[in-house]
């Protein structure tokens, strides 16, 4: 199966790539990516053990982490946890990312 073709539509990510001194994230500059967007939500166990509620979620073959933020459709999505899916052969197919809840976005 080839998940690229599935990955019609498009997001902006801002990777997160660390903390500054006030304890606040800070991200890279905004790149698009090619993914499928869903809105649905779900349950799920975040890297740490904890549980969160999801309300939508992303399909990409683009790297992406817990922590960076997703924009789409003029909000801000935050990845809560990232699974990484694999064929019955053990290749990788794509990352399922399960974002959480929106903000508006109200500057870029």
């Amino acid at each position: 199966m080839n998940a690229r073709a599935y990955h019609a539509q498009g997001v902006l990510i801002a990777r997160r790539t660390g903390t500054n001194e006030f304890g606040e994230p800070v991200f890279a500059p905004v790149e698009a990516i090619a993914c499928r967007f869903e809105r649905a939500g779900k349950i799920v166990r975040r890297h740490d053990g904890t549980s969160a509620l999801s309300n939508a979620a992303l399909y990409t073959v683009a790297p992406i982490a817990e922590g960076d933020c997703v924009r789409y459709e003029g909000r801000a999505h935050p990845v809560l946890a990232v699974v990484r899916a694999t064929s019955l052969a053990g290749e990788f197919v794509q990352n399922e990312a399960y974002l959480g809840t929106t903000r508006l976005v109200t500057r870029s």
